[in-house]
């Protein structure tokens, strides 16, 4: 029995677990199960810099003052 993951110095653990968890559908079929995971850990970090990115576009302000 796992023992219960303690976030206390890195409180962003449960959020990548979170995000993380429906990726690894497929893994124990993967050739290279490493690579799948570290393809599936950069796609969740493109998609949140994407997110960042367009919160703070001028163009993301723009929108969001009309």
């Amino acid at each position: 029995m796992a023992e219960p993951t303690d976030y206390k110095f890195d409180p962003e653990l449960g959020s990548i677990i979170k995000l993380l968890t429906p990726r690894l559908e497929g893994v124990e079929l993967a050739p290279e199960p490493i690579t799948f995971v570290t393809y599936q850990m950069y796609t969740i970090v493109r998609d949140l810099l994407d997110n960042c990115f367009k919160e703070r576009s001028p163009q993301a302000a723009l929108c969001r003052r009309l």
